[in-house]
C-alpha cells in the first residue's frame, strides 16, 4: 500500500513509502533540486534480487522461473484449443455409454441370479439320490 505526503510550503517535501520488500523512502526538496534517499536502495534491490533466485533455485528441476512461465503458457495455450462444448460432448458420450454398461452388468446378474435359481430348484425337486 503507498503512502504519499505533500507538504505545500516553499520547501516542498514529498515521502513516498511501498510496503512489502520494496520498503523504502525518498523525501525531496524541490526547491533546492535535492533528492536526498533515506534508506538504503541498494540494500533493499540486493535483498528483491536475493529472494528473486532463491525463489528461481526452486524451480531449477523445470528450468527455473521464465522456463516454468514458458510451461505454464504453454499449457494454457493447448487448453484453448479444446472448447467446453467439445468437453461436455465427450462427457456426456463417456456418462452415456457407463449408464449402458451399467444397465447391460444389471441385466446379466439377473440372468446369473435366475440360472442360481433353477438350478437350485431341480436339485431340491429331484430329491435325494439313490445309490444302491
Amino acid at each position: 500500500m503507498a503512502h504519499l505526503l505533500l507538504n505545500e510550503s516553499p520547501g516542498l517535501r514529498v515521502g513516498i513509502k511501498r510496503g512489502l520488500s520494496l520498503r523504502f523512502a525518498i523525501r525531496a526538496t524541490f526547491g533546492l533540486g535535492r533528492i536526498r534517499v533515506t534508506e538504503n536502495v541498494r540494500e533493499h534491490l540486493e535483498r528483491i534480487l536475493g529472494s528473486y533466485e532463491d525463489i528461481n533455485r526452486r524451480f531449477t528441476e523445470v528450468g527455473g522461473i521464465a522456463k516454468l512461465l514458458g510451461l505454464f503458457e504453454d499449457v494454457k495455450r493447448e487448453l484453448e484449443r479444446v472448447s467446453d462444448q467439445e468437453l461436455e460432448r465427450v462427457t456426456g458420450e463417456i456418462k452415456s455409454v457407463v449408464e449402458d454398461l451399467l444397465k447391460v452388468d444389471y441385466e446379466l446378474r439377473k440372468v446369473q441370479n435366475l440360472k442360481l435359481l433353477f438350478e437350485q430348484r431341480r436339485e431340491s425337486s429331484a430329491g435325494p439320490v439313490d445309490e444302491t
